[in-house]
């Protein structure tokens, strides 16, 4: 894999910050915000101030290399004392504290698409901010060069979707067993009707909802953006036209699928050797795997049709693992994206989960991992969602055509930063920002809250805002650390979790085995056919949320945990009560939709 050699060095967060290099009484480092105009050509923009040459160090160990200054040839490193990063002139090889390396936990495997790669210090701890001991960063290399993506979008997706049918599992208890197939999570075969949603397109462009919707969706912010509140109104359409693409994303062509799987089988062998080995396949497997989708998916074209009638295209993007294995027919997300009429661009990315709501229903202790190393979260998280996104997985092809086993983060984040370019061709050279909202139902919701969260804390797209997060009957994601520190990320981004009626998945997981108890991030809209109202947010009131945990947790046997682990801090009025006892109707898309277009809004005040 080729090392890029021109970099500029830039730390996370949700403004792209870079180093500059200064000569004072010694060489120096600060950091310099950077702006759109200076990202669209970092080769003639940035200038030698913010160059660095990667120069590897010979028997350095675990390819160790040093970032020189182009400006006054300084090596970067960081003051043993303090970590805070600094430049000297030193020999080389330069001593320890001025050695680099690529992240081992956050792999580096999209480096030569020209993407931003994580770096740390060759000792792997943290490193802290030029003028601040007590701001740690998490740094990055971005290539000047302009490279070309191995593949793209669409190619990325084939080519994941492919080895996906010749790698992962089919389990036949996958299969769904309720009827609303949309509404719960997962279906065991194909179902492209797309008929109902093209229905609620319509609707919504009767009464001119989707024009609100799309206008608000394309408000083009940037990420150092004032926290105002938001209209309940335009938030309640938004959650409309989101709730129909979330239900879009539950469409899956299983007979392709099993077609692809099917024709791909005389090649599986290869396959398989080239993950174990990390091997090119041959070209002979290469033009099976493509001529295998020749036929085209089903669902891909269903879901564009509806996106067509909203006036946007969609596009697949990434596929997920399922708790950490690689399952066919798992979670996935897709795009939908387009301008509106003033030609602001916009994404959203609409997450599909997958699991058995019957499993939801019984297990409600779940446990935790450590999200600190291979993630750029903090905090503990459910594991199932946690590895479903930051565990190794079957990416696509790299420039030499080895597949690539990377975070499925990685590769979402990667299939973003190409469909900018996409989205951004027709409006260059305006400058306009790209907006991009992420939503998902169910165990979709979590793990569009890991990647949501996941993006806030690793922003590094040049020309896109990282918008507000719309989830629905989405589970609580991690403990009290995590969703305060994807809280402290957010800015001016809202994170709305509509929750229907009784709905038991959003009420669940509580705690784990050892008690620890879960949290929901942000504030939550409760909806129902009757009316629609801003609710608490459980950071907000945890104290109340301990005693409740620690009540429940006393008095409850572990049968009876599932009716009193209600946490959520809320008024609930008669239609809840006298509604669905157990919340699994509630949990549907389609009861979510005719909630959000018929409850009637309590207070039009704007949301804070």
């Amino acid at each position: 894999m080729a090392t890029p050699r021109n970099v500029s060095v830039e730390v996370s967060g949700p403004l792209i910050q870079a180093l500059t290099c200064f000569n004072g009484s010694e060489p120096g480092v600060r950091l310099d915000r950077l702006n759109d105009r200076s990202l669209e050509n970092p080769d003639n923009s940035f200038g030698v101030t913010r160059t660095f040459n990667i120069v590897p160090i010979p028997n350095g160990g675990q390819g160790h290399f040093a970032l020189q200054s182009k400006f006054n040839h300084a090596y970067l490193g960081f003051n043993v004392r303090d970590r805070r990063l600094m430049m000297r002139h030193v020999q080389f090889p330069p001593p320890e504290s001025f050695r680099f390396a690529y992240s081992l936990k956050i792999p580096h495997c999209y480096d030569e698409d020209g993407a931003p790669v994580h770096i740390m210090a060759a000792d792997a701890k943290p490193v802290n901010d030029p003028n601040s001991a007590s701001t740690e960063f998490q740094l990055f290399v971005r290539p000047f060069q302009g490279l070309t993506p191995a593949s793209t979008v669409d190619e990325s997706w084939k080519q994941q979707l492919a080895l996906i049918s010749v790698l992962g599992e089919k389990k036949s208890s996958d299969e769904d067993e309720y009827s609303e197939v949309r509404g719960f999570g997962g279906g065991g075969s194909t179902d492209i009707d797309n008929s109902e949603q093209l229905a609620m397109v319509a609707e919504m462009q009767k009464t001119g909802d989707l024009r609100t919707a799309i206008n608000t969706l394309a408000e083009e912010k940037y990420d150092d953006a004032t926290n105002q509140g938001v209209s309940p109104d335009a938030t309640v359409k938004v959650a409309q036209l989101l709730c129909i693409m979330d239900q879009c994303v539950y469409m899956r062509d299983i007979e392709n699928e099993e077609r692809i799987h099917s024709e791909l089988q005389p090649h599986a062998a290869e396959i398989k050797e080239a993950v174990r080995h990390s091997r090119p396949i041959s070209k002979a497997t290469l033009d099976a795997m493509m001529k295998a989708q020749v036929k085209g998916d089903r669902a891909t074209q269903k879901i564009q049709e509806v996106a067509s009638r909203m006036g946007l295209d969609y596009l697949p993007i990434c596929n997920f693992s399922s708790d950490g294995s690689l399952l066919r027919n798992g979670p996935y997300c897709g795009a939908f994206y387009g301008h509106s009429e003033a030609k602001k661009p916009f994404i959203v990315v609409a997450f599909k989960g997958t699991g058995r709501l019957k499993e939801w229903i019984t297990d409600i202790k779940f446990n935790m991992k450590d999200a600190v190393g291979s993630s750029p979260l903090k905090g503990m998280c459910h594991i199932g969602f946690f590895d479903g996104v930051f565990k190794d997985f079957p990416c696509d092809l790299s420039s030499d055509k080895s597949i690539r086993l990377a975070l499925p983060f990685q590769m979402m984040r990667n299939q973003l930063w190409k469909l900018e370019r996409k989205v951004l061709a027709k409006t260059f050279p305006f400058g306009l920002r790209v907006q991009a909202w992420v939503t998902g139902h169910s165990l979709g919701g979590a793990y569009a809250t890991n990647c949501w969260a996941g993006m806030l804390a690793d922003m590094h797209f040049m020309h896109t805002t990282i918008r507000d997060l719309i989830t629905f009957g989405s589970p609580r994601v991690g403990d009290k650390t995590y969703a305060t520190y994807a809280g402290s990320l957010k800015g001016f981004r809202k994170s709305w979790r509509f929750v229907n009626g009784n709905d038991l998945v959003a009420r669940a997981p509580c705690v784990t085995f050892w008690l620890k108890s879960y949290y929901h991030i942000d504030s939550m809209v409760n909806i129902s056919p009757v009316r629609i109202a801003l609710g608490n947010s459980e950071l907000r009131t945890n104290q109340a949320m301990e005693v409740a945990t620690e009540d429940a947790t006393e008095d409850a046997t572990e049968e009876g945990m599932t009716d009193e682990s209600d946490l959520e801090v809320i008024n609930q009025d008669e239609y809840h009560i006298q509604g669905d006892i157990f919340g699994i109707a509630d949990h549907s898309l389609k009861k979510y939709w005719a909630s959000l277009r018929n409850g009637t809004l309590e207070n039009h005040n704007p949301w804070p």
